[in-house]
């Protein structure tokens, strides 16, 4: 009895020791999963609770990261020379402008994420895990998505911020983001115009098999047709046909 007694304390801490760990463990994989872009958010929805500049200088970097990392994706992954080359503009003007976002958030005491969002990383692994082939084309029509819902971000900025810095900047890099969308839609409809004309092709080329087809088996048919006339048997019958016939006159 007296060592029952005893083992139990030892397992009561056991216990507890265990369920610690495993909430510590919890609260660690969390931490992981909560996103640096929803976490920059927090600390300045607690600073300035509303707050134009913040929250767009936020979605400015975010956008930044995600074209930064699918550009390096681009340069080493791409088969085109022209899209490694638009991928190459993507990187240098983003890195610049996320410079330039870092300096206007530490002036305003702004905090920015540190790196690409979940979201961000979840169209990278789509585009990673296509195929040279396929690669290109949806790279391209990732960064005419990207720079769409983006622009709409800085338009609205222009008119909605307060602070003159921050909406002089989205002005000016307004029209870089729309010389960034004309490249990218221009790739991505070549892409889309040599794809009609390989249907088209292809489309063709199905016709002009069928066509032969068509005039293999009409010659076949002739050919059994002249074959059978000059059979024997319908020597014969063609014969007999005649003298009746000369018989009834």
């Amino acid at each position: 009895m007296k060592n029952r007694t005893k083992s139990y304390p030892i397992a009561k801490y056991l216990l507890c020791l265990a369920l610690g760990i495993n909430i510590i463990s919890c609260k660690q994989e969390s931490k992981r999963e909560e996103d640096s872009k929803d976490i920059a958010e927090k600390f300045n929805d607690a600073k300035f609770k509303d707050s134009k500049e913040a929250d767009f200088l936020v979605v400015a970097a975010d956008f930044c990261y995600e074209e930064i990392d699918l550009a390096r994706l681009a340069q080493s992954n791409a088969s085109s020379d022209h899209v490694k080359e638009i991928a190459t503009m993507m990187e240098r003007d983003h890195t610049q402008f996320l410079e330039e976002i870092k300096k206007m958030a530490e002036a305003k005491t702004i905090t920015l994420p540190s790196g690409i969002s979940s979201d961000g990383q979840k169209v990278r692994k789509k585009l990673a895990d296509k195929n040279r082939s396929e690669f290109d084309k949806y790279y391209c029509e990732a960064v005419v998505d990207n720079h769409k819902k983006s622009i709409k971000k800085y338009m609205a900025a222009v008119e909605d911020c307060k602070d003159v810095e921050v909406k002089n900047w989205a002005a000016k890099t307004l029209t870089v983001l729309r010389t960034h969308l004309d490249h990218a839609m221009s790739c991505s409809e070549n892409f889309k115009e040599s794809n009609t004309k390989e249907k088209a092709n292809m489309n063709n080329d199905n016709d002009r098999d069928n066509d032969n087809n068509k005039d293999k088996t009409t010659k076949d048919k002739s050919n059994v047709k002249e074959a059978d006339k000059n059979s024997p048997g319908n020597k014969e019958n063609n014969k007999s046909k005649e003298s009746e016939s000369k018989e009834k006159k």
